[in-house]
């Protein structure tokens, strides 16, 4: 497995990365990107969906929508997030900045210096405003450590202005803490539990030859990126035709996203084969001590024996073999059938919005009530889906 080392944009799609693209292999460390990357090493909390290498690949192939958020000090970059603008059309009484969001979006942690990390909250928020109208910027799916937090109220008082947290939820992860996975694995599980996980390994090795792989240090990731895409396609995703593989401009993205990951050693990437063919994968952005689970396929003719649950547990052993990871996110959804069985720890993410200096209180109390009233609807439409449809959080 591959092992982790640890201006302003005008125009839209690949243009917007005028200065801020990741460099091609070879290039040196002075080139427009290094303050891009410098923060991405140094930040408060790592962010790998936030760096050069995976929202350098969205902004390019993805990002007609999008607007690079930087902040600065001394002309060096110490915040960056990614940003859509949304207004009367999305049920807002004024123009927001919110987290841009895709289908390849895994987490909406924004990269701010550590050393000043409230100032560069308060840059992102100022640039938000002056350079896109914003009455408000609105931060989602953050990881809500409690430094961070902190920087937000303090952020809001250096502005003047006020902020307000919208949502919270906890999604399941995995603290090494120095453990052995065989240590982690009687700790959180019974001893049938245990048992029951090895025998649904049996079962599956009976039926051919089961092999478990993991992406080596430079080998081509192209191929395991394409095996993925089938893999994930040929089920439920594929039929419903939310599937990476349905979309090219996704497909493409994840190719070079995760290559470019792979090629700085920050990407994990597991096999469970049966006869030399998938039965599931996974696969997992990394940045210094920090990982994140993004994607899981699996071959749902071998439902019955769980390949989802046997490549997961694989993962965990390898993960927790590295000696590195302080904390590994499971980016699944609250309550997710699957993951939080096995993996019992907990993440805490926001959403927080902050106004924008010059934004009256009684608009950025109105621009709050908007959405707060919009996710409440959307959440009432979800329940009565799933009531409807009988379908489960997956």
């Amino acid at each position: 497995m591959a092992r982790p080392l640890n201006d302003r944009p005008a125009l839209t799609g690949a243009e917007q990365l005028a200065g801020l693209a990741a460099p091609a292999a070879g290039q040196a460390a002075g080139r427009p990107d290094a303050g891009w990357r410098r923060l991405a090493n140094t930040a408060l909390l790592p962010a790998a969906g936030a760096g050069p290498d995976w929202l350098g690949a969205m902004l390019e192939d993805l990002g007609s929508r999008a607007h690079p958020l930087i902040a600065r000090s001394d002309e060096a970059i110490t915040g960056l997030m990614a940003v859509e603008c949304k207004g009367l059309e999305a049920g807002y009484p004024a123009t927001i900045a919110a987290s841009w969001h895709t289908d390849l979006t895994f987490a909406g942690t924004p990269l701010v210096a550590r050393a000043d990390a409230a100032g560069a909250l308060a840059g992102l928020v100022r640039a938000a405003g002056a350079e896109l109208g914003a009455r408000a910027l609105l931060i989602a799916g953050s990881e809500a450590d409690a430094a961070l937090m902190a920087a937000v109220a303090e952020a809001a008082g250096r502005l003047g202005v006020d902020w307000r947290l919208i949502a919270s939820h906890e999604r399941a992860a995995l603290r090494p803490a120095g453990a052995s996975y065989e240590t982690w694995l009687e700790k959180n599980f019974s001893t049938k539990k245990r048992k029951e996980f090895r025998r649904i390994k049996a079962r599956l090795a009976a039926t051919g030859d089961l092999a478990f792989e993991s992406l080596e240090p430079g080998e081509a990731v192209a191929p395991w990126v394409d095996d993925f895409i089938a893999l994930e396609r040929a089920g439920w995703k594929g039929r419903r035709g939310t599937a990476v593989g349905c979309d090219e401009a996704l497909t493409a993205m994840l190719h070079k996203g995760l290559g470019r990951l792979a090629a700085r050693g920050d990407l994990g990437f597991w096999k469970l084969s049966l006869d030399n063919h998938p039965a599931a994968m996974l696969f997992a952005p990394m940045a210094g001590e920090r990982a994140w689970l993004l994607k899981i396929a699996h071959d749902e003719a071998l439902a019955r024996f769980s390949p989802g649950v046997l490549i997961i547990l694989e993962a965990t052993r390898e993960l927790m073999a590295a000696g590195r990871f302080s904390l590994i996110d499971s980016c699944a959804m609250p309550g997710h059938w699957l993951i939080e069985h096995l993996w019992r720890e907990r993440i805490a993410i926001a959403d927080f919005m902050i106004a924008t200096p010059g934004t009256p209180q009684w608009l950025f109390a109105l621009v709050v009530a908007a959405e707060r009233g919009r996710r409440a609807v959307r959440a009432a439409g979800k329940r009565t889906f799933y009531a409807l449809t009988g379908r489960r959080v997956k």
